[in-house]
């Protein structure tokens, strides 16, 4: 039996992969509980391969995440489920095939590992509702023993859509030996070598019934979500375990979804160390406290391997401790090793992919709800800035060159376009506007960073620079394609808006504004890009009153 001794839990808890050198933290520690003192112990004794392992390995990861006080109690559930999945049988009627992995336990989803088998199958479309009988008859003309399970296999638009799990395509039975029978096709029966699989698999306990498997498709492309380097190769299939005429309450199936495992390269190339960089990450040593160059730093991004470039912390698990060095409550998962210091009393981390010394962590000293501080280096990170993120809003408030010349210079905004919204026709051009029969409004596109600016500061900038209680109009500027309107994408925005003209009109101002969804925006000439930047002694067309501080006169 192979044993877990140095193991990292990869896909969600599911799958456990030997890795020299990297440790799930089993050694026992001074200060645990009896209770976690005996998960580490079963977990170091369990089957790699087994349930249990994978309940175990789960619990221990949970630990750091789970409040002091309900430790114990996540433990005690991880130590029965774990005993349940080693005393978890099926009623068997039939032999499994050589070296098949267990059924699991129901409910449980993971990554299971199917050996070479060989097959007989029935795939004909005229056979449907018929496979089993077309099986049976093969291996009995044959006198070959029945095998456990019966493999049903369905349609492949069923691993997106689990509604479109209807009846079976296909059915097979297995041999329990590899060299039973002979390979070919025989009438509507196919014998073929089956290379091995890998799936996603959840146990069911109960009748064969397609809401049930429908359910278990469902619960396994969320976990694929979640697990997105698990990609899927092939069409859902259910591994019956049981004879129809089993007592329905009595029978086991597992639902799977063929899979393949296509981790994304994540690490970012780095440049050789310096001296200094090699004390602190090779040689183990530690930057002087506030010397660094992130320990006050707070931008949204990740934090990655300064050695390698794996990816160890995000931004949002950063916290402010006051200790001179980074602090992050929580690590990005499976990037970090513990292992007890030289020095016998703390708990030293270490990069999971090439080691790197990053510093120390610490537990119980209440800084934030997690209970944990991730002790840092900086000279142990690099950051790598989040991507910036993106929105955009639409305002008609008369010519949009001045418009667009306000709305360029407010802090936060990306990108300013002219063009045109509100009508019935497409692809409109200037001049088909200017006749005010498109049902166009000259409109701006304001794409903006959330993160900088919000949207009601970029509409009490717009009701400020443009007069809203003109109705279609702008000054000398006359027609509908004039009017003042908003032309809002989410009920928020138009909250907001309603907040605003609520707040002008208590101000004394008739707003004449329009509200109304967005509809197709098309953008304007090249020429009318950037109009008054190009123009600059075209005088601006639009002037900024105050109206949120100023009542109407």
């Amino acid at each position: 039996m192979k044993k877990l001794t140095l193991a990292t839990l990869m896909a969600g808890g599911l799958t456990l992969i030997i890795m020299a050198g990297a440790n799930l933290e089993t050694e026992l520690k001074a200060g645990e509980t009896k209770m976690l003192q005996k998960l580490k112990e079963e977990l170091k004794n369990e089957n790699i391969d087994s349930d249990a392992a994978v309940i175990l390995s789960r619990a221990l990861m949970e630990i750091e995440k789970t409040p002091a006080e309900k430790q114990d109690e996540l433990v005690k559930t991880a130590l029965q489920n774990a005993q349940k999945a080693r005393e978890f049988k099926i009623s068997d009627e039939s032999p499994l095939p050589a070296n098949w992995p267990r059924p699991s336990l129901p409910g449980l989803i993971r990554i299971k590992k199917y050996p070479a088998v060989r097959a007989a199958w029935v795939r004909s479309p005229q056979k449907k509702n018929r496979q089993f009988m077309v099986l049976f008859k093969h291996i009995e003309k044959k006198q070959i023993a029945m095998t456990a399970p019966v493999i049903m296999e369905y349609s492949k638009q069923a691993a997106d859509d689990p509604t479109k799990l209807g009846s079976t395509e296909a059915m097979a039975f297995l041999y329990r030996e590899p060299g039973q029978d002979e390979s070919g096709e025989f009438g509507d029966v196919a014998v073929v070598n089956e290379e091995p699989l890998t799936v996603v698999s959840i146990g069911i306990k109960g009748s064969y019934s397609n809401p049930k498997f429908q359910s278990a498709v469902k619960k396994l492309n969320d976990w694929l979500k979640e697990n997105p380097e698990w990609k899927k190769t092939g069409p859902p299939r259910v591994l019956g375990y049981n004879s129809p005429f089993k007592l329905f309450w009595k029978k086991y199936s597992e639902v799977q979804i063929p899979v393949k495992e296509e981790p994304k390269n994540t690490k970012t190339t780095m440049p050789p160390l310096s001296p200094e960089e090699k004390r602190i990450i090779i040689d183990k040593g530690t930057e002087m406290p506030f010397s660094g160059k992130y320990w006050d730093s707070f931008e949204a991004g990740q934090y990655v391997c300064r050695q390698c470039g794996s990816p160890l912390y995000k931004s949002d698990d950063k916290f402010q401790s006051s200790c001179g060095w980074p602090s992050f409550d929580d690590e990005i998962p499976n990037a970090v090793i513990r292992k007890t210091d030289a020095d016998g009393r703390r708990t030293e981390i270490l990069c999971v992919s090439c080691g790197a010394h990053l510093g120390h962590v610490f537990a119980g000293e209440g800084l934030t709800p997690k209970n944990i501080r991730h002790c840092v280096n900086s000279v142990s990170l690099v950051f790598l800035p989040a991507a910036q993120k993106k929105a955009q809003a639409y305002f008609a408030g008369g010519c949009f060159w001045g418009v667009e010349h306000y709305m360029q210079k407010s802090p936060g905004v990306i990108e300013v376009t002219s063009g045109y919204m509100g009508g019935d026709v497409k692809n409109p051009t200037y001049s088909q506007v200017c006749t005010g029969k498109t049902g166009h409004a000259e409109t701006v596109q304001v794409t903006y960073d959330p993160a900088k600016t919000t949207y009601e500061t970029l509409a009490r900038l717009f009701f400020e620079i443009h007069d809203p209680t003109e109705f279609n109009r702008q000054g000398p500027d006359v027609g509908t394609q004039y009017r003042s309107a908003i032309f809002y994408t989410t009920d928020e925005e138009k909250q907001t808006i309603e907040k605003l003209i609520a707040q002008l009109k208590a101000n004394g101002y008739n707003v004449v504004t329009q509200l109304t969804p967005a509809k197709e925006f098309y953008p304007a000439e090249e020429y009318h890009q950037d109009f008054l930047e190009k123009n600059p002694a075209r005088p601006i067309c639009h002037s900024k009153v105050l109206r949120f501080e100023t009542k109407a006169k």
